[in-house]
């Protein structure tokens, strides 16, 4: 009978009990191997510096996404890193940002210096959010916003000299208001060798009605119409018109003039 099992392929019931024995032990060791190998890795820490945190400012969509989490193809995306430090300019009188600190258990730092420091004097954290938009700041003559991106990025820069090493900021919407500065910040990024990434959200946003220009359009011209005012609204106009003009046939020649507004 045994040897008409062997010979069927069938196993004999010691060797079905080797076989159950050994699936057992995987499916025990199996989670224990899981869990050490498949352990998460530490979430990376960032300071966060916005001007004000009260409600649809862009630090408080900010914050709340990098503390809270944002909706993802249908789920739910939790934060992937740690704010582990903030600064904040300015108090409104219907600020949420020290609320937001309270809830989340994060902590308000008096400077930038600290912020990136956590008070220890060398750079600790392991990048930089700058979301300098909102806020009561001067006016020049151009009508352009006084924001202190610039002020605030040289001041990491100089916690980055300080400490011998560099990490990647990121700066909502454009550098600053001159070219000179935008280019001075560019440069700081190259010396240093830190990343540094700029923009909003425009490019990516949902459109309604959801429309895009096939890859390699032969488009010659494009209009885009958008309500101001000029300093904090062209850059979302120049935004849209660029990310769905630039799918025009030839724009991954190198030659092709930048778009400008």
């Amino acid at each position: 009978m045994a040897d008409d099992r062997q010979r069927a392929g069938t196993p004999g019931r010691r060797a079905f009990l080797s076989q159950m024995s050994a699936l057992a032990g995987a499916a025990l060791m199996g989670p224990l191997r899981a869990s050490a190998q498949d352990a998460p890795a530490r979430r990376k820490k960032v300071a966060f510096l916005g001007t004000e945190v009260r409600t649809h400012s862009h630090a408080q969509h900010f914050l709340d996404r990098l503390t809270l989490g944002y909706g993802w193809r249908g789920g739910w995306q939790e934060p992937r890193v740690e704010v582990a430090s903030v600064y904040l300019d300015q108090f409104p009188e219907k600020d949420l940002g020290r609320e937001r600190v309270a809830r989340h258990g994060l902590k308000l730092y008096p400077t930038i210096a600290e912020a990136l420091t956590l008070s220890t004097g060398k750079l600790a954290v392991d990048g930089v959010v700058i979301i300098a938009e909102h806020g009561k700041y001067p006016r020049n003559e151009r009508g352009q916003t006084l924001y202190p991106r610039y002020e605030w990025f040289k001041e990491c820069v100089k916690v980055f000299e300080a400490s011998g090493r560099a990490v990647p900021v990121f700066n909502d919407k454009h550098l600053s208001t001159t070219w000179e500065r935008c280019a001075e910040m560019v440069a700081d990024s190259k010396r240093l060798k830190f990343p540094f990434l700029a923009g909003s959200s425009l490019p990516v946003t949902r459109r309604l009605p959801a429309i895009d220009l096939p890859h390699g359009a032969p488009l010659s011209e494009s209009v885009c119409v958008a309500y101001g005012g000029i300093d904090s609204y062209d850059i979302h106009a120049l935004e849209t018109a660029q990310c769905m003009s630039e799918r025009r046939k030839g724009r991954s020649r190198r030659d092709l003039p930048p778009v400008m507004p």
